[in-house]
């Protein structure tokens, strides 16, 4: 008789996700796996794999939800709005809905992985890149966006991703972003 999951594959990576941002790759221990997932190191080996695996797995969930704001709920909000503010602004709230931290991707590759798992967050930032192109994209202001000018709002993000850490206000954070932004692509 074949036994059911008692658990959801969803809910165990969120909760994977959090151990992850907050200690880093390196001091996550599979003791803490189990513990925050509340699965038995044997239930968790066999659904998930090693730490290696479910790390992998905790940056494809992380990523596709990023990727499913963007391009849905950004999608949605700046084609009604049609502006480089609504992007800017889009982005940031979506930043401080995270939990107002740095971006997992962002603080997991300055941990210095190595192969694979840096290979993979490399090709989900370019995805995000990708996507928030094509969200500047349909403002009014840019409509067409190129690598340089995409490269610099990338940088403006990822910094922006230190001003959430410190504990700035949504309000402060945005007007910096959208001024920066603005100055950066002279809009």
């Amino acid at each position: 008789m074949t036994r059911s999951c008692a658990y959801e594959v969803p809910d165990v990576l969120d909760r994977a996700t959090e151990v992850f941002w907050k200690q880093g790759y390196a001091a996550t221990t599979m003791s803490e796996l189990c513990d925050i997932t509340g699965l038995q190191p044997g239930s968790l080996y066999a659904g998930f794999g090693n730490k290696q695996a479910i790390f992998r797995q905790v940056i494809e969930h992380y990523s596709e939800k990023i990727l499913r704001e963007i391009n849905t709920r950004g999608v949605i909000r700046v084609s009604e709005e049609k502006t480089l503010d609504s992007v800017i602004k889009f982005i940031i709230e979506l930043m401080y809905e995270s939990g107002a931290r740095s971006c997992l991707l962002i603080k997991t590759l300055l941990e210095k992985p190595v192969g694979s798992e840096q290979q993979l967050i490399l090709s989900k930032l370019n995805l995000i890149e990708q996507s928030i192109g094509s969200l500047l994209e349909q403002a009014e202001e840019i409509q067409n966006i190129n690598e340089r000018d995409l490269s610099s709002v990338m940088c403006t993000i990822y910094g922006i991703h230190i001003y959430i850490e410190r504990g700035y206000s949504k309000e402060r954070t945005i007007k910096i972003a959208v001024d920066t932004l603005r100055q950066l692509l002279n809009r």
